[in-house]
């Protein structure tokens, strides 16, 4: 068996002559995913305190650290499940996974932490815990959460945003190697 051929029957194994190790990997997706977070928070703020007139910095921080950490779980998430089911695809494969389950994983943390929110804020108003009334409640009070960060939230990001998770699919798929 030739070297290419042991390369190929082991994809990413091996990084300069040295076995990569899947901790290594791991902090590499994870430093990655937290530059993606840190990323999408400043373009938050960006747009919050640029384009919308936004003057309240306390306000702009709390939402600009919810989808910074939404986007960097996200990310993770999605290139996590990469790596697991996607273990035999080549490399331009495995970073259009990422690039593609990547929006759906940041839509859903983004939003899970979103309802997280609304749910702290409305449990005031909402009826006594466990009852009929109070799951409708929570129900539509995670419904308003998540509509309104899939209409409003990708705005925030801009043109920068798809761009931004080009890079890091790309990186992300180079991590796993």
């Amino acid at each position: 068996m030739s070297a290419g051929e042991r390369s190929r029957s082991r994809p990413g194994t091996r990084l300069a002559g040295r076995p990569v190790r899947p901790a290594v990997r791991l902090v590499r997706i994870g430093a990655i995913a937290l530059a993606f977070g840190a990323c999408l928070a400043g373009l938050t703020v960006h747009a919050l305190k640029v384009r919308f007139g936004w003057h309240d910095g306390g306000d702009v921080v709390d939402l600009a650290l919810v989808l910074g950490a939404g986007g960097a779980v996200g990310l993770a998430l999605a290139a996590a499940v990469v790596s697991v089911f996607g273990r035999r695809l080549r490399p331009p494969l495995r970073t259009l996974a990422i690039a593609a389950l990547g929006p759906v994983a940041i839509l859903a943390v983004t939003a899970g932490l979103l309802v997280l929110d609304y749910r702290a804020y409305y449990a005031q108003w909402h009826a006594p815990p466990l009852t009929r009334i109070w799951l409708l409640q929570q129900f539509f009070t995670g419904a308003a959460a998540v509509y309104q960060y899939t209409v409003i939230g990708p705005r925030l990001y801009g043109l920068a945003g798809p761009a931004l998770l080009a890079v890091a699919s790309v990186a992300a798929s180079r991590a796993m190697r």
